[in-house]
């Protein structure tokens, strides 16, 4: 990967996101969500922040990515000229995929397991992100005996809190789902998409619709610097795969993201 050092310049930041780059990228993205209002459309640059929420984003994020990655697959495939071998069946006209029309299936892997990131405060009021030493707890902490789609709460007593967005969080909500909210939660009945456009403060180590019922577990554990929260070897609703990720909340405000084992694609 190259450098995952990206400066996030928002000053209303309320959701943190990991968003994977696209296969032979060489770097991948964070995303950052803003409040929500009329921001007028700017040119797409891949290398720089992009709001993964904003109405006239959201619905084309995947595409943008994909696009771009695209280009650079194209780039480095020679293709012989060929005679065109479109043509007419009836009604319906029949285009021949010559390599270029067509993302080839499995090409947007997740670049990101096996790596440690590390969230730090700016003061720009967003957050600077970088690689550093892979890290796992493999002390748990709680079984939280976690269900498909459900919500634990932690209200801080031991003396840990965190600071985020300029308040300081003693209220925590672990969701099985791959995220934690800080006051209140989403959906309560069910992984909703919609939940990250919500103006309800979140960090998403893994947002997808994950199934403790099925397999693996949530664990969480307080310590008097630190809160950390593991999804462990937990599988996507319906899909017999495992994904292992732990969320490490610091009382100086930074937070870590480790990826242990990835298997949703």
């Amino acid at each position: 990967m190259n450098s995952l050092v990206q400066r996030i310049f928002s000053t209303k930041l309320i959701t943190i996101v990991i968003l994977t780059a696209l296969l032979n990228s060489g770097s991948s993205f964070i995303y950052a969500e803003e409040d929500p209002g009329n921001i007028p459309n700017q040119p797409h640059d891949y290398n720089k922040f992009i709001c993964g929420t904003r109405a006239d984003h959201a619905l084309h994020l995947k595409s943008i990515l994909s696009h771009a990655e695209n280009v650079k697959r194209l780039s480095k495939i020679q293709l012989a000229p060929s005679v065109s071998a479109d043509f007419d069946d009836g009604d319906v006209a029949v285009m021949v995929d010559d390599g270029t029309l067509l993302i080839p299936p499995g090409s947007n892997p997740f670049d990101l397991d096996g790596l440690t990131l590390l969230f730090t405060p700016n003061g720009s009021g967003g957050y600077d992100v970088a690689t550093v030493e892979f890290t796992f707890d493999a002390s748990l902490g709680t079984n939280l005996f976690a269900g498909d789609d459900t919500n634990h709460e932690f209200n801080l007593t031991g003396g840990f809190s965190f600071p985020f967005f300029n308040s300081t969080r003693t209220n925590i909500w672990v969701r099985s789902n791959g995220n934690v909210t800080f006051g209140a939660v989403g959906n309560p009945s069910f992984f909703d998409p919609a939940d990250f456009g919500l103006e309800l403060p979140m960090i998403a180590a893994f947002f997808g619709d994950l199934d403790p019922s099925a397999g693996g577990g949530v664990f969480a554990k307080e310590e008097v610097t630190k809160f950390t929260v593991t999804w462990n070897a937990v599988p996507e609703f319906g899909v017999s795969n495992t994904n292992t990720v732990q969320l490490v909340l610091n009382d100086d405000g930074s937070f870590q993201i480790t990826y242990n084992g990835i298997g949703m694609v």
